[in-house]
This record gives C-alpha cells, sequence and structure tokens, in this order.
C-alpha cells in the first residue's frame, strides 16, 4: 500500500497502525497493520525507505495519522556471540507530526 492509498482508507473510516522499523541508524521502512493483517508501506512497488524518523513520521501524519510506534530490534547474538538470551525488540509509542506542527 502506498501513503495516498493508505491516506484514502483512513478518509474511508479504516482504522490503521503504523510501525517504523529501524533498519540501520539510517534506514527506516513502515508496517502498516490493520485487522490481524500486516502491510509494508511501499512506493513504486518497493517498500519506501526513510531516512530518519521524522520523515517517516511526517508523511503519516499527512495520510491522517497521528501516533504509531518505533520499533527497533536487536539480535543478542549479534553483539555477544552467543544468543543466551535470543532476539529482543523494542515498540515505543510516538507522536506524527506533520509539516504545520
Amino acid at each position: 500500500m502506498d501513503i495516498e492509498e493508505l491516506g484514502q482508507r483512513i478518509t474511508d473510516g479504516e482504522t490503521w497502525e503504523a510501525e517504523i522499523l529501524s533498519v540501520t541508524p539510517m534506514i527506516y521502512i513502515v508496517r502498516l497493520l490493520s485487522d490481524g493483517r500486516t502491510v509494508p508501506l511501499q512506493e513504486d512497488g518497493s517498500n519506501r525507505v526513510f531516512r530518519n524518523v521524522m520523515d517517516a513520521g511526517k508523511a503519516l501524519a499527512a495520510s491522517g495519522l497521528q501516533a504509531g510506534y518505533l520499533v527497533h530490534e536487536s539480535v543478542d547474538d549479534e553483539m555477544s556471540s552467543g544468543g543466551a538470551f535470543g532476539s529482543s525488540s523494542t515498540r515505543t509509542p510516538i507522536h506524527f507530526y506533520g509539516e504545520e506542527d
């Protein structure tokens, strides 16, 4: 789904939740959730990539979403070479601000 379709669905009364996923310190993608389904935010058929959280939040605010989550996943094995604790993630609530905010 692209940002325009998301905006139209929100206008039509659908409820969507957004997660901004931190892939690397300079790559963020958005996962959209509604009624048990998950779809990526896309652009020209591929995952839409943002360079920072603020840009992702501005795009989501323009679609009509006001809040969502910043998700950072961490795999223990990458950091400690043991993987004793498996993978973990944080899901932090954030507010989306548009250009006029």
